[in-house]
């Protein structure tokens, strides 16, 4: 169905077809739009926050699905697109000629190397720090490290190939269904794997980040993202 815009733009060309003036219609209905665009703010989309991903993670761990867990996590912590970032990722992908990335782990932090990103640099690398504390107390669930030392270590102990994708024996249209089951569970409708990305950028921006930082993380070439309105509050925080 066109939009009033749309039909705006039809009447415009048809006045010129016809060499009749047309300078009456921007000048007349431009003000009537721009009251619209004003009076119908687009819509908030859901997003994933911290607090949001520790019930979904307990609750896809009730659930029995651990590998689904993990890879909550790891989404959320690397910022990733995960349809397209975080779907084939490889423990070691250099030495095949279609590699796509390849997981590096040190005592306190793993960086995962994508042979390409979006709006990136070639072979961009992005590294994550161990949020786990030392002293005795539980893992984090949060720690994107941790939950990707365990899907390498699960990977490698069913004895897989380390080109093979860590989640190629997952069902996509499952565990999309899934997710969105959970969060409404946890409060978020209508939500989907790019919810992680915009609540992770939701809670750095919180927490401090920069704006910079934020776009070089993620991948965005652009700041238009904070176009959102509960992201472009956070960033004046």
């Amino acid at each position: 169905m066109p939009t009033l815009g749309q039909y705006v733009s039809h009447v415009r060309l048809a006045s010129r077809l016809v060499r009749q003036p047309c300078d009456y219609i921007s000048s007349t209905i431009g003000p009537l739009l721009r009251g619209l665009r004003k009076a119908n703010p687009p819509k908030e989309k859901p997003r994933i926050l911290g607090s949001t991903l520790d019930k979904i993670v307990r609750l896809a761990i009730a659930d029995g699905d651990i590998l689904e867990a993990r890879l909550y996590v790891v989404a959320f912590n690397f910022l990733t697109r995960v349809q397209s970032e975080l779907w084939p990722l490889q423990l070691c992908g250099g030495a095949s000629p279609l590699w796509h990335s390849r997981v590096e782990f040190g005592s306190r932090r793993a960086t995962i190397h994508w042979r390409k990103r979006k709006n990136s640099s070639k072979h961009f690398s992005m590294t994550r720090p161990c949020i786990c504390d030392r002293t005795g107390k539980p893992r984090s669930s949060r720690c994107g490290v941790c939950a990707l030392r365990a899907l390498a270590h699960s990977h490698l102990e069913a004895g897989r190939a380390l080109d093979q994708p860590l989640f190629r024996n997952m069902s996509k249209t499952k565990a999309s269904r899934r997710l969105r089951a959970r969060c409404l569970k946890a409060g978020v409708a209508g939500a989907s794997w790019h919810c992680f990305r915009r609540g992770a950028a939701s809670d750095i921006l919180r927490k401090g980040g920069t704006v910079a930082y934020l776009m070089h993380s993620g991948g965005w070439k652009s700041s238009a993202f904070l176009r959102s309105p509960r992201i472009r509050a956070r960033s004046r925080l």
